[in-house]
This record gives structure tokens, C-alpha cells and sequence, in this order.
């Protein structure tokens, strides 16, 4: 039932078994395409005894691998959270369940029927098996009356989840969507939907009071902007339209465009004056709190740690600290995407916040950049007014907190992530720039050696290498594409575009050059004799202002990853 229970599990159980040939040639597949971090180096520890664990704290990659190594019969058994069990077809013969119970959910210990069913259907696939086992391992008389009723032959009636948690999003999706338009064609709505036909037998109550609710949400949203009356029909704003497409529940969006709005002379002055305090408004958001849609860690104690307090109350907060009803998860969350920001490696992460697994890390991360980038897009609606820097730096901030490195190494993990390279994301960028070795631009100078030493496998090197190259040249045949059309607009000869990206070297220059003196006013002297190291290209010179240029192409494997941009158009 739980993801650390699955690993333990799973270690106990391998530590009775010897090792096994078939078992080093996974675990040998899984160093190639994992991190060197704790989860990853246990699941590498037992699968060498053909024994696996699926969790959602793995990898991407790591979960494909555990996945395929269950099809061709790498492993005998896997300990696995309900993660395994969304209906992919395994050859599974037995399922077995350490347990049913989960007294961390409210309202529902128990795991429910339909749920049991889904995952004990693995076992005994058509076509696998001829028959198939699920075995239940009650603890108590509790659990003992509660698996009779897992295997019983009730049925289990189907609930709609339609309200499920956020009325006025749903009202807003309606009315972006243009399903409805009136008071009563919402209600309407509602009155074909099973949802309500649901309640009709099992609680009327609730339908009697839907009306005054649905009421109460409409008001809401066009009190926040996010809504419209004219001639007796709703409109979604461009506002409320933004919001319905990212997904974001609109208190969330109203609660940060206020922050934003209001604190738009601090967000001026540069991102290391707000990146914090917007970090903590995002954990703080509606969309984190209780009954939201995403979820922080648990805190130990219902307390925040001392040291993430003390963090964020020597930075710039936009909102009290204590202001979400669950203060301690919420700083200890901030606490914790302003250290994985920073790139603070695995180790330290879990001294800091000993509550938070790596894993559970990876999964916040993802939540709150996922947030933030819906945020973003509202946020560049022209109507705001947001200043275009503000929206550049936020970007670039979403982007660290995806990838969990500081600004200099986005570009590189960004580019390993695009052309999924095995076994290279935050941990490996950290050690390359340790050495000095992060600037995408000149890694295929670098001797190869020294990168296999570091990135330790030559066939990852060759990956990165190869995804840097494909990735910097993409945006360069756009660019000439771009602008062989305007060439051919304003008269120039189109084999000048074609020479300036396909030359290379001191060939290069010749082009650029003849580029260059097609703009009218400019002034333009070739500069550069060879005879002297580090003396630019050209000098411009346009109405007593004078620039300097300089012309780089760099060729590897017959691929241009590196132009100047061209000035002309």
C-alpha cells in the first residue's frame, strides 16, 4: 500500500536469494539508464537476484525498464504499489496483497472493491496462464471480515466524480466550454447528468441544496473577473477562458495574479528578489490545500522543519508564513523546491527534510512547475499587463524547478531530457559543472575521455553529444527557412542565406559580410587580418555608434551546432 513498503519489501525478500546471470544483465541496463541515487542503486541491488519493485518513484525509464523486464521474464516476483495495476497485461500468475488497509485516507480505510478487483485481475491473463491467484493476508479479525467482502460476489455500484472537489471550476469549464450560457441551461446540465441521477436515489438532500451552491459559484466568478453577464448570458473573460485550459482551479489563479499584481515593482527588480516568496504562494495556493488537486509531503510531527522556518523567514515572502491552513507542509515544501532549485544533491535533500523522499521530490517538483506553468500562461493574457521580463524570468523558473538545477544547467538537462539521454539528468549535469564542463557550446571540444570518466559510460557521452547537436541545429533550419522567404521578399539573392548557413570557418565570414553591407547606413570594415588571436570579425559603424562582430561556426559529425544570429532581418 505504500512505496516504501514496496522497497523494503522487496529487499528482505531478495536477501534470501543468490544472485543470478540473467539478473546482472538488468541491473547492468538500469545503471546505463538511471541516476546514481538511493532508489535507483536498491533497485539495481535486487534485481540481480531477478527481483524488482515498481513504484511510482522511479524513473520514467526505470519504471519502462522494470515494465519490459516483467514481459521477457527478467524477474520471478515484484513488489509493486497500485501502479502496476492500471490494466497493463503482465504474466502475472499470482497477485498477492501484503495489505488492504490504509488508515491515511479519510473516510475510506479500506481499499475498495473495485480497486482490489483491478489489481488482482493481473493474475491469470488470457493467453499467459490457465488459471491465475490472488491470496490476502489478513492480520486481525478486522481485516479477515474485510477480505470476505473483497471476495465476495457483490457488485460494485459505479460513483460519478463529477463533484467531486471544485464546484466553480466546473461551473467555468461549462461556461468557457459554451455548454451552457444561462442560469438554466447550467442547471439543466446538471439534471442530465448521472451524477444527478445518482443523488436522486442515494441523497437527494443533495440536490436540493446544488441549486444555491451552483449559485454561489457563478457569483464568485464573476466577482474574481472570471465571468461575465451581458443581455441575460455568461461569458467566460479571457480570464476565465485561460484558466478552464490550464486546468488550474481559479482560486489559485486569483490568489497569485493578485500577488503578481500587487507586488509588481519587487518582481521588477530581478528574479532572485521573488523566487522564493512566489515558490511559497505556489505551495500555498488552493490548488495544494486541502481537498486541492495536487498534494504535499507529510510532515513530521505536523511540524515544519526548524531549518526550512528559518529559510523562509530570511526571504522575502509575499504571503504570511503561516497562511495555508497546513503551515508545515507548506514550508517544508517551499523549503524544499529552493534547495532542488539550487541542484543540492539526493543526500543532502533527505538530511534537510528527512520526510520527503527523493522521490516524493520528483513528484512535487513536477506539481508545482506544472502549476506554475499554468500560471505563466494566464499570466501573459495582454489584459494583466504582466511586464515581459517578468514573464521570461518566470519561465526560466518553471524550467528549474522541472529539471531541479540552477539557471546555468537548464539548457543542458533541458537538451538531454528533449532526446531522452540514458542516465543523464540533475545529478550528472551537477557533476559536470563541478568540472567545469556545462556549457552545451563546448562540450565536443572536450576531450572524450575526460567525459566518459565523468558521465562514466562512453555510450552516454556519445548520446549527449549526438542530442546537443541535433537539439542546437533544429531552431537553425527554421531560422533559414525563415529567412530564404524574406530574402526573396526584399530582392537578395537567396544562395547568400543558403552560403551563411551551410558554410562553415573563414568561408563563412564571406556571406555574413556581403549580409552585412546590404543595410543601408551601416558602415561595414573586415577587421580581422589572421595575423592576431581574439580580434573580432567586423566593426559596424552607423551613425557615430560603432559594434563589433564576430562570426563562430564550430563542425562536428558534419552537424553546424553553433551560428551567429544574423542582424540583417
Amino acid at each position: 500500500m505504500t512505496r516504501n513498503r514496496a522497497v523494503q519489501l522487496a529487499e528482505e525478500f531478495s536477501a534470501q536469494l543468490q544472485k543470478d546471470p540473467q539478473g546482472f544483465q538488468f541491473s547492468s541496463q538500469l545503471d546505463f539508464f538511471s541516476e546514481p541515487v538511493t532508489l535507483s542503486r536498491s533497485l539495481g541491488g535486487v534485481s540481480e537476484k531477478r527481483v524488482a519493485f515498481h513504484t511510482a518513484d522511479l524513473s520514467l525509464d526505470e519504471r519502462e525498464l522494470v515494465e519490459k523486464g516483467l514481459l521477457d521474464g527478467s524477474f520471478d516476483i515484484v513488489f509493486a504499489t497500485p501502479t502496476l495495476a492500471a490494466g497493463v497485461n503482465f504474466p502475472f500468475q499470482t497477485v498477492l496483497f501484503d495489505s488492504f488497509e490504509r488508515p491515511w485516507v479519510p473516510n475510506n480505510r479500506w481499499l475498495p472493491k473495485d480497486e482490489f478487483q483491478n489489481m488482482s485481475g493481473r493474475a491469470g491473463r488470457l493467453g499467459m496462464h490457465s488459471k491465475g491467484y490472488s491470496v490476502l493476508l489478513p492480520s486481525n479479525r478486522a481485516q479477515q471480515i474485510q477480505a470476505n467482502n473483497l471476495i465476495g460476489n457483490e457488485k460494485v455500484d459505479v460513483s460519478s466524480k463529477l463533484i467531486e472537489k471544485s464546484l466553480r471550476k466546473l461551473v467555468l469549464n461549462i461556461f468557457s466550454s459554451r455548454v451552457a450560457n444561462t442560469r438554466k441551461s447550467i442547471a439543466d446540465f446538471f439534471e442530465n447528468t448521472f451524477w444527478w441521477y445518482e443523488q436522486s436515489e442515494k441523497n437527494p438532500e443533495k440536490l436540493r441544496v446544488l441549486p444555491g451552491k451552483i449559485d454561489e459559484s457563478i457569483q464568485w466568478l464573476l466577482d474574481q473577473g472570471f465571468i461575465q453577464f451581458e443581455q441575460d448570458y455568461y461569458f467566460a473573460t479571457d480570464l476565465g477562458v485561460a484558466t478552464a485550459r490550464v486546468g488550474l482551479l481559479p482560486p489559485t489563479v486569483r490568489e497569485v495574479v493578485d500577488v503578481v499584481s500587487n507586488n509588481i515593482q519587487v518582481f521588477s527588480g530581478g528574479v532572485e528578489n521573488w523566487v522564493i516568496g512566489l515558490i511559497h504562494a505556489i505551495c500555498a495556493s488552493s490548488d495544494f490545500a486541502e481537498g486541492g488537486q495536487r498534494f504535499l509531503p507529510f510532515a513530521r510531527g505536523n511540524r515544519p522543519e526548524a531549518k526550512a522556518t528559518r529559510f523562509l523567514r530570511g526571504n522575502n515572502l509575499f504571503l504570511n508564513i503561516n497562511a495555508s491552513n497546513m503551515p508545515d507542509k507548506v514550508q517544508n515544501a517551499a523549503y524544499a523546491i529552493s534547495l532542488w532549485i539550487e541542484g543540492v544533491p539526493e543526500r543532502q535533500l533527505s538530511h534537510e527534510l528527512p520526510a520527503i523522499t527523493y522521490g516524493y521530490m520528483q513528484r512535487l517538483s513536477d506539481d508545482v512547475a506544472w502549476v506554475l506553468s499554468g500560471l505563466q500562461t494566464v499570466l501573459s493574457l495582454p489584459s494583466l499587463n504582466i511586464p515581459e521580463k517578468f514573464l521570461t524570468e518566470l519561465s526560466l523558473v518553471v524550467e528549474r524547478i522541472k529539471f531541479g538545477v540552477p539557471v546555468d544547467l537548464v539548457d543542458l538537462v533541458k537538451i538531454a531530457r528533449s532526446e531522452r539521454v540514458p542516465g543523464f539528468g540533475r545529478h550528472r549535469a551537477m557533476v559536470l559543472k563541478a568540472e567545469g564542463l556545462h556549457d552545451p557550446n563546448s562540450l565536443h571540444s572536450i576531450d572524450v575521455n575526460k567525459l566518459n570518466s565523468v558521465l562514466e559510460n562512453p555510450d552516454r557521452v556519445a548520446a549527449l553529444l549526438n542530442a546537443i547537436a541535433n537539439y542546437l541545429d533544429k531552431p537553425l533550419k527554421r531560422w533559414e527557412r525563415e529567412h530564404s522567404q524574406r530574402a526573396e521578399v526584399v530582392g537578395i539573392d537567396k544562395q547568400l542565406i543558403t552560403d551563411s548557413y551551410e558554410l562553415i570557418g573563414d568561408d563563412y565570414e564571406t556571406p555574413i559580410e556581403t549580409l552585412l553591407n546590404l543595410v543601408q547606413g551601416w558602415v561595414v570594415e573586415k577587421i580581422d587580418d589572421l595575423k592576431r588571436q581574439g580580434v573580432p570579425d567586423f566593426q559596424i559603424c552607423c551613425d557615430g555608434r560603432t559594434t563589433l562582430v564576430e562570426c563562430k561556426t564550430k563542425l562536428k559529425e558534419g552537424l553546424l551546432f553553433l551560428k551567429m544570429t544574423h542582424l540583417l532581418f
